[in-house]
């Protein structure tokens, strides 16, 4: 098949869950015999197109920074980037086109572009009611396009069991599969020893990622513990100087940004526990990731947070309430009963296999074909 992958970031250049999936699934399509392309901005110098781990990459708008001064999207660029889209498409053919869902503006296009075409979206979220909070009374614009995206496809991709049931609760018979994004197994080349009272968190540092409620239900906790906080964004000054408010100074390394994902996994690998604290999260690769690894999930339980449909309270993670108090529960008797953290490790990596790339990327191929099947090109 000659396949079209369609998103304004790309990896490497952003490195974000989206991107990092569309390059795993490009680079492994390529290699099972298929010609994939990857449409985005332009992030790279030189040429417009270009050949990189046997995909081709076309940047059909100039880059610009995706998110705002708060960690909000910006606009102006994927506006800009549907319309280039919703152009290029027009002028290309491809056997079928997967499309991601947001920024919403080359989903609008592709009504038109891919209107007797075969095409798909995947979704890595879907926001509803949560519009209002992130745009105030603008909100119900997001929620109004959000909805035509949804409308204006005839097949989509859900990454999860929340994104599939708000998919159908939004437009009522839509045909959606649901699909998780692969996740990498591979553990390190050399594994070091494993620490069980190392705990990590990864994520931007944007508020909606909520670390203080770990550094809160963290103070004043006994026992030899350390956190591994791995990340970079607006919000990390703030956490570090909360931090220090708590006493916790000495008991949490700052990473950063780490660039290569080789290194985050060197670094789960070392860790016995990883917590999730986000209030919004469309898969939470990186806690699928962490238990894939080896390490024992506490995951925080919000409206918002799809990684906790892939997990089953006490079988295969702690799935608790956002209060310090229950997250500080939940730690702590992790960390007081290691046996315990490595049960439940082993459960959450049988858990994680079945999300490896190959099945997904199995799954994946035969949503394509069924698209084909049911909407043979013009």
């Amino acid at each position: 098949m000659r396949l079209a992958l369609v998103y304004d970031a790309v990896y490497p250049w952003v490195r974000g869950g989206g991107e990092a999936h569309n390059h795993e699934l490009a680079r492994r399509l390529a290699a099972r015999g298929h010609q994939v392309h990857l449409v985005g901005m332009k992030w790279w110098d030189g040429p417009r197109t270009r050949e990189q781990d046997g995909v081709v990459l076309h940047g059909i708008s100039p880059r610009a920074a995706l998110y705002g001064a708060h960690g909000q999207r910006r606009i102006a660029p994927p506006v800009t980037f549907g319309a280039a889209a919703t152009a290029f498409l027009l002028r290309h053919r491809f056997d079928l086109v997967d499309v991601c869902a947001f920024p919403y503006f080359a989903a609008l296009g592709g009504r038109l572009s891919l209107a007797r075409r075969p095409w798909t979206v995947t979704w890595f979220e879907v926001w509803g009611d949560y519009w209002r909070q992130y745009l105030g009374r603008a909100g119900v614009i997001g929620q109004a396009v959000e909805r035509s995206v949804a409308r204006g496809c005839a097949f989509h991709v859900a990454h999860s069991p929340l994104t599939a049931a708000r998919l159908r609760a939004l437009v009522p018979g839509i045909d959606v599969q649901l699909i998780p994004s692969g996740i990498d197994l591979e553990p390190p080349a050399v594994a070091p020893p494993r620490d069980a009272q190392r705990l990590a968190w990864c994520g931007r540092a944007v508020d909606y990622k909520n670390l203080p409620a770990l550094l809160r239900a963290l103070a004043g906790l006994p026992g030899a513990w350390h956190l591994d906080v791995v990340g970079d964004g607006p919000a990390l000054a703030g956490w570090q100087q909360l931090a220090g408010e708590l006493g916790l100074g000495a008991r949490v390394t700052w990473h950063g940004f780490l660039p290569e994902r080789s290194q985050v996994h060197a670094l789960l690998s070392t860790c016995g526990i990883y917590v999730q604290t986000s209030q919004r999260e469309g898969m939470g690769k990186a806690a699928l990731e962490a238990a894939g690894l080896g390490c024992a999930v506490v995951c925080v339980a919000h409206p918002e947070v799809a990684t906790t449909g892939f997990f089953h309270d006490g079988v295969d993670a702690r799935i608790v309430p956002g209060e310090a108090a229950a997250l500080r529960q939940a730690v702590a008797g992790l960390l007081a009963e290691p046996a315990r953290a490595r049960d439940l490790a082993a459960a959450g990596r049988q858990a994680a296999l079945a999300l490896s790339w190959e099945r997904v990327t199995d799954r994946v191929e035969a949503h394509y074909r069924r698209v084909l099947a049911a909407r043979p090109p013009a």
